[in-house]
């Protein structure tokens, strides 16, 4: 009698209730029998399941791998590599893990002015466009300027700039200024600051 996978003989009510019930009812039949036969060899079942998961999982993370790869190439391609604040007190200067946001925070008076410096870096062989997005209080006046390889700065809407970044080498020579401006209404404190940078289609 000819043997199908997981023992079966054909022509059997076991094999018409396999065709009932498809894999899934015969992988059933078989973790209960605790064997399978494979190419007419019987193996454990839970050897067969492992084995199984291990190769599910060495292409799951494979996949994963790749997107991770892919995902890193497009955020370093646009990024903030450093920057400083001139004309305040005090004032810290932090950047994100990935390079596409920051934040500031600066002492500064009432009716005071200071300057946040940044260096950016492109590394594609083509000019980006980029939206610079900036949350800062009420009460603090923005003004942004291009400087070494920024041009374009345009503002696009009420906490958005639109910026046209050259190919830089991964130098820190600030391209991009920040001049806030503190009312005369706010009081003398700490005021946080915190920008976005991404790269735009247009």
């Amino acid at each position: 009698m000819k043997q199908q996978p997981f023992g079966i003989p054909v022509g059997t009510s076991r094999w018409s209730r396999w065709q009932r019930r498809g894999l899934w009812g015969a992988l059933h039949a078989a973790l209960l029998r605790g064997t399978i036969t494979v190419f007419g060899r019987r193996v454990g079942v839970w050897a067969v399941a492992l084995g199984m998961a291990i190769a599910a999982a060495g292409v799951t993370g494979a996949a994963q791998a790749a997107v991770g790869d892919a995902n890193l190439v497009v955020s370093q391609a646009l990024l903030v590599l450093s920057g400083n604040v001139t004309g305040a007190s005090e004032a810290v200067f932090t950047v994100s893990d990935d390079g596409t946001s920051f934040s500031t925070a600066a002492s500064a008076w009432t009716g005071s002015r200071y300057h946040i410096n940044i260096a950016l870096g492109n590394r594609s062989d083509s000019t980006l466009v980029a939206d610079l997005t900036v949350d800062a209080p009420e009460g603090l006046s923005i003004r942004v300027a291009g400087a070494d390889g920024v041009t374009g700065v345009a503002p696009f809407g009420e906490k958005t700039w639109k910026l046209v970044v050259a190919p830089t080498e991964s130098d820190h020579t600030p391209d991009l200024t920040i001049t806030v401006k503190v009312s005369e209404t706010m009081p003398p404190g700490f005021y946080t600051i915190k920008m976005n940078l991404d790269q735009a289609e247009y």
